[in-house]
């Protein structure tokens, strides 16, 4: 039985030509199903220009409530829970079989990803979208000198030369770490796969380092882990102990948001508390 997964489908095609071409490809062959496990309406459009069945979240459960009207077949499911098992309690339903309840295994052997080295760091994870998704520089710093105190190297990827500016000032102000060059995502995950540990904010190579089953603590101000955290063995998520969060907010609208740019969330995960879980837990 063959299947056609539209979960995570974008079209970026740059003329009409290329985009005919796609959809060409797209309807080649007559699949039994094809499941969108995205719920979203540019998903949606993917599923159904190609033949088959479609199946996906019915109006009460997908994220974009106009995608239901694409499926033939839809089910509801619980949107209370983390997107992952989301997705594992709809493939279930769809395909008959238990739905997991255990913690994910990516079955990735990450250790055929990196050569055995002696070396032994830390990978931070710095970057990220939001404005409000962003750990401070300050406590980045912080953190770095605690890594130096102990003899555990820091290496920094960026992705654009915001990332970098921020990268080579962490390491600069703490005389500590190495700024990576920029890395495809095969690199990324090769330079994760070795590593003790990794910290990082809200951001999606948060979720590649889980995947891997590399040690993890994640920083979540304005989001909540228990819908979209990094999941998987030994991840570990900080959270914001005030009233307002997760708020799910790109810009931060409580007031004392101030003009220094110190989130109100961030202000109680600082680096002691992260050096403390990663020296407690790795």
């Amino acid at each position: 039985m063959q299947y056609a997964v539209g979960a995570r489908i974008f079209l970026q095609k740059k003329t009409w030509k290329e985009f005919f071409d796609f959809v060409r490809v797209v309807r080649k062959e007559k699949y039994d199903l094809i499941i969108d496990a995205q719920g979203l309406i540019k998903s949606a459009l993917i599923t159904r220009m190609a033949k088959g069945t479609r199946v996906g979240l019915d109006s009460s459960s997908a994220r974009e409530k106009l995608a239901a009207l694409f499926y033939q077949k839809k089910f509801s499911v619980k949107r209370e829970q983390h997107a992952i098992h989301r997705t594992r309690e709809l493939f279930s339903r769809v395909l008959n079989y238990p739905t997991p309840n255990t913690i994910p295994d990516y079955g990735i052997d990450r250790t055929k990803l990196f050569n055995s080295s002696q070396e032994k760091y830390l990978v931070f994870l710095h970057g990220t979208t939001w404005v409000t998704k962003h750990w401070p520089e300050d406590q980045w710093i912080a953190l770095a000198e605690k890594a130096k105190t102990a003899g555990i190297n820091v290496k920094l990827l960026w992705g654009n030369a915001e990332e970098k500016t921020r990268a080579e000032k962490i390491v600069s102000c703490a005389e500590h770490g190495d700024v990576m060059p920029r890395l495809d995502l095969i690199s990324i995950a090769k330079l994760l796969a070795g590593a003790a540990a990794f910290v990082g904010v809200d951001t999606g190579l948060g979720h590649l380092a889980a995947a891997l089953n590399v040690p993890g603590v994640s920083l979540y101000g304005p989001t909540n882990p228990e819908l979209t955290g990094a999941l998987g063995a030994s991840q570990i998520h900080l959270t914001a102990s005030i009233p307002c969060a997760p708020c799910l907010n790109r810009e931060c609208k409580n007031p004392a948001y101030l003009p220094e740019k110190k989130l109100p969330c961030f202000a109680v995960i600082d680096a002691e508390r992260v050096w403390n879980v990663l020296h407690k837990n790795f």
